[in-house]
Formats: C-alpha cells, structure tokens, sequence
C-alpha cells in the first residue's frame, strides 16, 4: 500500500503519510517510520506523528531519543501541545529505564504546566516506576490517593517490590487485593508465602 501510495503521488496527504508512519511505528519497523517522520516539515507534523514516534522509542528501549524528540528538538518549538498519550510514552520510557526523577519530573509537568488530569494508565506508570526503584512508601501514597484497587498492573509489581525490600505490611496488603482480583492465580500466594519466609527467617537470625 505503500507503494502503491508513492507511485500514485497519494503519499502527499498528510493523514495518509501518518498513517504509514503509524503502522511502521507499531510494528517495529523504527528506521522507516522515522524516515517518513523527518521527510515531513516540523510544521507539517500533527500530534499522532510525534505520539507514534515517541511511543516506538519508548517500547524499544530508544528511551533517550524520547525526551530528544520531546525535551530538546522540534515538539516545543513546532506548535505543538504534547498530550496525556504523549506523556503516557514518556513515562513508559521512564520505566522502562528506571529513570525515577525523570518520571517525577515529567508527570509534575503534565499536571502544572499543561494542566492534564492524569488517567490511571499514568498513575500505574508512577507506581510501577516508585516500585521498582524500592520508593514503595510514594508508591503506596499514590495507591491511596488514586482508585487503583481493581488494577492488578499495579499490585503485582507492589508485592514483587515487597519481597526485594523485605517489606511484610504492605505486602500482606498488596498480596490481598491480587488474591481478590485474582484468586486462581497460584503466582500471588507463591509470592507472599516466600515474603513470610524471608521474615521469619530473618527474625531468626535477629534471635
């Protein structure tokens, strides 16, 4: 289609070069959906073109070409107001490299500068990041805040982060919302029985 898009001349629309550049993007195809990206004038560019680049980055791990596209280069100087999916792939970068300032950094920025409402999918990106990086007290903080109760995205990387940092309360508490949200689920119980191994393993060597 392609193809046939540039030997009839139709790639000149600019929806339908977007579109390619979309379908490159999430299929993997990054060089090509990038080459269609810097043929088109940054004026030229909508935000679908930028999300779709940003987002490619973001899930292959390009996550310092990301914050380029959005932080350094042609996004705030084109006109062009990122939106909530533009920051959801920013902060997707931010997890996907443990860049927990960064992450803080850009969610403060979506919500004071442009005034978005974030929507669960950015919350479940600042707990999962907050967890990762053993930050499980702001990471529960947000989980009180936010009604997150019936997202398991959210409690099985707050359980996992329980058993690394060796914190029973709260996984006792995340362990019952999984259970809840999914009971066969044989993962959870196996997880926060090792949890209780740990402690009491570790009372042991205290006595």
């Amino acid at each position: 289609m392609h193809g046939y898009s540039l030997k009839t001349s139709l790639d000149s629309l600019k929806s339908l070069k977007t579109s390619f550049l979309t379908s490159y993007a999430k299929c993997g195809c990054i060089e090509m959906a990038r080459k269609l990206f810097d043929e088109e004038k940054s004026i030229h560019r909508d935000i679908i073109a930028w999300n779709s680049m940003i987002n490619a980055y973001s899930k292959h791990g390009e996550w310092f070409i990301c914050f380029q596209l959005y932080t350094y280069s042609q996004m705030k100087i084109s006109n062009i107001n990122p939106d909530q999916v533009t920051f959801l792939g920013l902060l997707t970068a931010c997890v996907n490299s443990g860049l927990v300032s960064k992450g803080k950094e850009i969610f403060k920025e979506m919500v004071e500068i442009y005034g978005y409402q974030p929507s669960q999918e950015h919350h479940v990106c600042m707990v999962y990041l907050l967890e990762c990086a053993g930050q499980i007290d702001e990471a529960n903080e947000i989980i009180k805040i936010v009604p997150l109760e019936s997202d398991a995205r959210v409690y099985g990387p707050l359980l996992s982060a329980c058993k690394i940092h060796s914190d029973t309360r709260l996984a006792e508490l995340a362990a019952q919302r999984l259970i809840n949200m999914e009971p066969k689920n044989s993962g959870n119980y196996v997880l926060l029985s090792n949890i209780m191994l740990q402690q009491e393993s570790g009372t042991k060597l205290l006595n």
